[in-house]
């Protein structure tokens, strides 16, 4: 703040312009005292490709200064470029928030990130952006957000400022499902299996997607029972630790709150069968219900899959999770799924299903 805190003002600068402009004048001039340079040549013609780049670059470059007054009662976006500049004043009355604008991107390097900018909400819905271009990066942002909302009095839409994660997490899932949608079909469309309904859900957690095969024609009551595949000379271990690592593993595959309830009660559930132990490990919040769930059929089912699909060791993430909740069973893996590998989930899944209701 400045005068007593009564103005609040922001500078944003081209520093990346400025940085790739002085490189490419550089060049040139290493073109320009380099030997045996003549017009016509390919070095001269480089040398000017060189130097229309650079200056091009520095003065297409955008400074924006962004001053919130007090005294004024007047938030005015101003830009200075040598080529074009703007400017606009708003009236502290005239605004309704103050917020971060999220936007997913599909770059190959940030698939399924976030980036984001800050806008300033009109009354009349129009959303006046306070930064050049939608990028990464949201804490230095959000530390601007929270100065400017408080000059101004006004709130936001905190969805993006404590829970960037989350917002982040739907905004990559809403991206997923649609690739999901393209290349399988529609996840509002409801299948059926062998007699068993089903649906496919697509999420996101940390930028990776995540495939959720769901049926509710079985629920369990009250309890929930967590398998996932253990990658090859896994070992099964028990204590704190242990239930930070479910936890932890459940988190990937979005499993908590009425998905799986009493988990502070919930420990390891060990031995298992013997066909499951080497290849399984499980967790519950009933040992003795679950115990009775792993019935003969649900163990021949769950070790076929094992044995036919055996997790990669140098490659976390290809297990398959298993969730019996009080919402109904779930089958998850990390990534995409394709056609062929999703029948294969929906005939185990199906299996696992008639398994408990004795079909």
């Amino acid at each position: 703040m400045d005068n007593q805190n009564s103005s609040l003002t922001f500078r944003q600068f081209p520093i990346s312009n400025w940085i790739l402009g002085i490189l490419f004048l550089g060049l040139a001039a290493t073109n320009l005292f380099g030997q045996g340079l003549s017009i016509g040549s390919t070095d001269f013609i480089f040398m000017v490709v060189e130097i229309v780049a650079g200056v091009f670059l520095i003065l297409s470059g955008w400074i924006m200064i962004i001053d919130a007054n007090r005294n004024t009662q007047l938030l005015t976006v101003r830009t200075i470029a040598m080529i074009h500049g703007s400017y606009k004043e708003i009236p502290f009355n005239d605004i309704a928030a103050i917020q971060l604008e999220m936007n997913p991107t599909n770059s190959s390097r940030q698939r399924g990130g976030l980036t984001c900018r800050i806008v300033a909400v009109r009354k009349n819905g129009e959303h006046v952006p306070m930064s050049f271009f939608f990028n990464v990066g949201n804490k230095g942002k959000e530390q601007m957000v929270e100065k400017l909302r408080a000059c101004l009095n006004v709130k936001g839409d905190d969805a993006g400022m404590g829970n960037v994660f989350q917002v982040a997490s739907q905004l990559a899932g809403q991206q997923f499902q649609k690739e999901q949608e393209a290349v399988t079909s529609s996840e509002v469309e409801e299948h059926v299996t062998d007699g068993v309904h089903w649906t496919l859900e697509t999420q996101a957690f940390g930028g990776m997607p995540v495939s959720r095969w769901h049926s509710p024609d079985f629920k369990s009551s009250g309890f929930f029972l967590y398998l996932v595949q253990k990658t090859p000379g896994e070992r099964t271990s028990g204590g704190l630790m242990a239930k930070t690592l479910y936890k932890t593993s459940m988190a990937l595959f979005g499993f908590s709150g009425n998905l799986t309830p009493n988990e502070r009660q919930a420990e390891l559930l060990s031995p298992l069968d013997p066909q499951l132990e080497n290849d399984f490990s499980a967790y519950t919040s009933n040992t003795n219900q679950a115990h009775q769930m792993l019935n003969p059929w649900t163990i021949e089912a769950l070790a076929v899959w094992a044995q036919s699909h055996p997790p990669a060791k140098s490659n976390r993430g290809d297990e398959l999770a298993v969730l019996y909740s009080p919402a109904g069973l779930y089958l998850a893996t990390m990534g995409l799924t394709n056609p062929d590998f999703l029948d294969e989930v929906a005939k185990l899944g199906a299996e696992l299903v008639k398994a408990q209701s004795g079909l």
